[in-house]
């Protein structure tokens, strides 16, 4: 029997929908939500590059004269309007067709009690016919399974696609404001790589602020 976990658990990486779409591909494959790993506290003096997840960035002023600028896309799909609405679109289409995949595999299971031993009686007639019935819908939910995956990853591509389309104007149009040489993608569920990082340089929550005010 092919239990829906075969589905759900096909995970990578991705997170900018999945559990944050975002993530890309892991979002894109992920059906299931994974826990973010743990991240190590900062050391003394030093401060955080993005807040963690689930917590609020900081409002913090941007630095007079800076040239860079940080921005975490996890933390914008998981605070922002459009992100939130592409996490809730996800879970969606990942509910339907897990159940669908559910109720196949109880009817397999069905068939497959009436083939064990100690089942309720059966003639070699309908017991081979029973078996038939066993082979064909093991192959219908292989379809499924596969035929579901690919309309998820399908999904989560045109959301991630749509989402960038978004974020990235309001990243540029602030890049150019400021007169800055570079934005750098963080990640929020790692440790920064960044051993000092001047308050005010995550530019992550004005970015969601900027994007939910083009409601």
């Amino acid at each position: 029997m092919l239990d829906p976990g075969t589905f759900m658990n096909r995970t990578t990486a991705v997170a900018v929908f999945g559990i944050l779409f975002i993530a890309c591909s892991g979002a894109t494959r992920a059906l299931a939500q994974i826990a973010p790993p743990a991240t190590t506290p900062p050391s003394a003096g030093q401060t955080p590059l993005v807040a963690p997840a689930g917590a609020k960035a900081p409002s913090l002023p941007f630095p007079d004269g800076a040239k860079i600028a940080f921005v975490d896309f996890q933390f914008i799909a998981r605070e922002s309007a459009i992100g939130r609405a592409g996490n809730k679109a996800m879970q969606a289409l990942t509910n339907k067709k897990t159940a669908e995949l559910e109720i196949m595999n109880k009817q397999l299971q069905s068939l497959q009690e009436k083939q064990a031993p100690g089942g309720a009686p059966m003639s070699d007639v309908d017991r081979g016919q029973n078996a038939r019935e066993i082979d064909k819908l093991t192959t219908a939910i292989a379809v499924a399974s596969k035929d579901a995956q690919q309309e998820v990853d399908e999904k989560s591509i045109e959301l991630m696609k749509d989402f960038m389309a978004r974020v990235t104007p309001s990243i540029t149009a602030f890049a150019k404001e400021k007169g800055l040489d570079a934005v750098f993608m963080q990640d929020s569920t790692q440790n920064s790589p960044a051993a000092f990082v001047k308050p005010g340089l995550d530019i992550s929550a004005e970015i969601v602020a900027r994007l939910d005010a083009k409601k």
